[in-house]
């Protein structure tokens, strides 16, 4: 689910885009001329779609029941610099050290969690919009976005594959 802030009136709604969800009700997005209607079955989206799709939004939320198929969703948030909140199916992501790293430096806690039910879930986009803890999750993001990029894995590869002479390390 991709999350949208549109101003209406004094309050704030939040249109939806499912790609893939349970939900019984899923509002329609436009992007341009492109109008989008998500189906409960979920619907394909192309490369630019999905790219407008992240830059119109402020939130994803990833309610996954499983760990299974999260994570080329939280992958395009990342890849798009976008806060995101995970049900608590997911927490284990939290064990992987980059995440550990990025939510030490970004002051992220537990407000990227949410249980699966309607309360939790409400609750949790409520507080990420909020704006000291919207910061940090985009901070935490960010690194997130930094630490996997193709050029920081690659040098990690690059290691691996081609290690250092231990003349050459010596010499440090």
């Amino acid at each position: 689910l991709v999350f949208s802030r549109v101003k209406s009136s004094d309050s704030l709604n939040f249109p939806t885009i499912s790609i893939k969800s349970g939900l019984k009700y899923l509002t329609p997005i436009t992007i341009g001329s492109k109008r989008i209607f998500p189906s409960r079955e979920g619907c394909s989206l192309d490369e630019d779609s999905i790219t407008a799709i992240f830059e119109a939004s402020d939130l994803a939320v990833l309610p996954y029941r499983t760990f299974m198929s999260s994570s080329g969703p939280l992958s395009l948030a990342i890849s798009h610099k976008k806060p995101f909140i995970i049900s608590e199916n997911l927490r284990g992501l939290t064990n992987s050290q980059d995440i550990i790293n990025a939510m030490k430096i970004s002051g992220v806690e537990e407000e990227i969690i949410f249980k699966m039910n309607k309360k939790s879930l409400v609750k949790a986009i409520g507080k990420s919009m909020q704006p000291h803890v919207n910061r940090k999750i985009l901070t935490f993001s960010a690194i997130l976005n930094k630490d996997r990029s193709f050029e920081s894995i690659a040098k990690i590869y690059n290691i691996l594959l081609n290690p250092p002479d231990q003349k050459e390390i010596s010499a440090y």
